[in-house]
């Protein structure tokens, strides 16, 4: 597959083109209207076609009957990806016009003289050369953004829990095992868990226990712990039918991603990033909606 991408032609503007799909003989048996891109060999995988339009002649360039090239009679070019963010797209749209593309964080990115350009899926991206002949985005782009653990908002969420957050080491201290005191481990009996059911989702039922303050807070600090237990265990040799083995680890980094996630208002920061630059999706799946 990519070698065949690195086949496809360069066309460098409209007026390449024009001249290039009226200088291309098309395949024998197909539409005259449809010309090879490159390596006739492949001319079933990457194609052109012109299109008549209101603005005048549009030359449409397609990967794998995905159109994904499109120059203007303007000197625009429009780029999607056909809601494919996939490594073939990126490398034919590269080799085509010249604008280097890839793949951050699972989506389309294309980099112009003026910034690196996120495209959103189903929608194009607006390109034209200025006075250097070089690429910039005119239209398009996805709004950016970038989210980042906010220290003070953390330490209040780990004041609020810290009773359990006690609970939680005493239960290590008094059952962890292994001669790694950096990476101790602990051992739960499979029969503990017979009376630990979650009522909804994990996150909300451990929130739920964690945050009891009656008589029976014990009772659901255990539940709580055995809970972690469950969501959180490594299979290490040790584990057997009736023990299963946590590294301390897991379970710590588990119990405060939980809190930081159910408090994402708290625990982090959103910065809008203007276009062309690029954001993070780190953290974005904590946010409820509308956050």
């Amino acid at each position: 597959m990519f070698m065949s991408v690195d086949r496809v032609a360069y066309i460098a503007d409209y007026a390449a083109a024009k001249a290039y799909y009226e200088s291309t003989t098309h395949i024998r048996g197909q539409s005259e209207h449809r010309k090879p891109l490159g390596d006739r060999r492949y001319h079933s995988a990457f194609y052109m076609c012109v299109r008549h339009e209101d603005v005048g002649p549009v030359y449409e360039c397609f990967l794998y009957r995905t159109p994904v090239v499109k120059f203007m009679p303007d000197g625009t070019v429009e780029l999607r990806n056909g809601g494919w963010a996939s490594n073939s797209t990126h490398r034919f749209i590269t080799k085509l016009t010249d604008v280097r593309t890839s793949k951050h964080e699972g989506e389309t990115v294309a980099e112009v003289s003026n910034g690196s350009f996120q495209m959103e899926r189903g929608l194009k991206l607006v390109l034209r050369r200025n006075e250097q002949r070089q690429y910039e985005v005119i239209e398009g782009g996805a709004t950016q953004t970038k989210y980042s653990i906010n220290r003070k908002g953390t330490a209040n969420i780990r004041k609020r829990y810290a009773e359990f957050l006690k609970y939680f080491e005493g239960m290590v201290a008094l059952r962890r095992e292994g001669p790694d005191t950096k990476n101790p481990f602990l051992k739960a009996n499979r029969s503990e868990f017979a009376g630990v059911t979650m009522a909804g989702g994990f996150d909300e039922t451990f929130i739920s226990l964690i945050s009891a303050t009656g008589d029976d807070q014990h009772e659901k600090f255990y539940k709580a712990f055995l809970l972690v237990v469950l969501t959180s265990h490594v299979q290490l040799k040790a584990s057997s039918s009736e023990t299963i083995v946590v590294l301390v680890r897991n379970m710590r980094e588990g119990i405060l991603e939980t809190m930081y996630r159910q408090h994402s208002n708290e625990s982090l920061t959103k910065t809008d990033i203007p276009l062309g630059g690029l954001g993070s999706r780190k953290y974005k799946d904590w946010c409820k909606e509308g956050s």
